[in-house]
């Protein structure tokens, strides 16, 4: 049977999520996730590790299948409440190129230059002619401050400027909306400052976002939603008030020991 959702209208949520659960063999990782993101919302996921942030991050554009739970996006169902696709269900690789990923590693390709890095999928998903690509992948990496290393192999570059080439990638397909999948863990600390600046300006342009971060000061700062997870549930949510003015003892326990 199908998940039951509400007409699609102006005031519809993009992106919705009904009782996820997904397991890993005996470890139950997510359970029960509900989750409702609103066109240029910028939701925070934090937590400790372990406690299925970035699983619930990958299930948003199935790179992991739910054992069972409902998702619908831009009022389309890929999942119906069992965790199934039914017969008109939208294909995970559909949903994919609409939803932009950045992860922990960069995922660039060493032989490519950071142009050729975002002109890639331009041309083989969206069929783009090489001048239109590269026309394209020059105004993201210009948005990003890269415009003077279209030409730069990622061995050239800082690990922050490798990170920066992998967002200007994922901006180039027009995502109507961005995980980050603690896009800053792998960075050396002086480095954080500059992906982090790039995700404050897409913030302050409207992207949708949704981030599972450490760096608790960016959640403060952009986070419409914030989303403490432990243990496979969330535990507690809400506004920027959620840092200073939480409720359950154990976030304020995980808030105390990072802040």
């Amino acid at each position: 049977m199908s998940a039951s959702y509400p007409e699609t209208t102006k005031a519809s949520p993009l992106l919705s999520l009904r009782a996820i659960h997904k397991s890993f063999g005996s470890n139950h990782v997510l359970k029960g996730i509900d989750l409702d993101v609103a066109t240029g919302e910028h939701v925070v996921i934090f937590g400790p590790s372990g406690s299925g942030k970035s699983t619930l991050l990958r299930t948003i554009n199935l790179l992991e299948i739910p054992d069972s739970g409902s998702l619908m996006f831009e009022g389309e169902e890929y999942l119906t409440q069992a965790g199934q696709r039914s017969p008109t269900a939208g294909k995970p690789r559909q949903l994919r190129q609409r939803i932009g990923m950045v992860f922990q590693q960069f995922n660039l390709f060493p032989h490519l230059t950071a142009l050729d890095n975002v002109t890639l999928a331009l041309k083989r998903v969206k069929q783009m002619s090489r001048e239109e690509a590269e026309m394209r992948a020059a105004k993201q990496l210009h948005r990003v401050g890269l415009v003077k290393k279209l030409g730069s192999y990622p061995a050239m570059l800082s690990g922050g400027q490798q990170q920066r080439v992998a967002i200007a990638r994922s901006l180039a397909m027009e995502p109507r909306i961005m995980l980050f999948d603690e896009p800053t863990s792998a960075l050396d600390p002086e480095l954080v400052g500059e992906v982090l600046a790039v995700m404050r300006e897409l913030a302050l342009d409207g992207m949708t976002m949704v981030v599972v971060t450490h760096e608790m000061g960016f959640g403060r700062e952009v986070g419409d939603l914030n989303i403490f997870m432990d243990e496979g549930v969330i535990v507690e949510q809400g506004g920027r008030e959620l840092y200073t003015e939480c409720r359950e003892a154990r976030t304020k326990a995980f808030i105390r020991a990072v802040l």
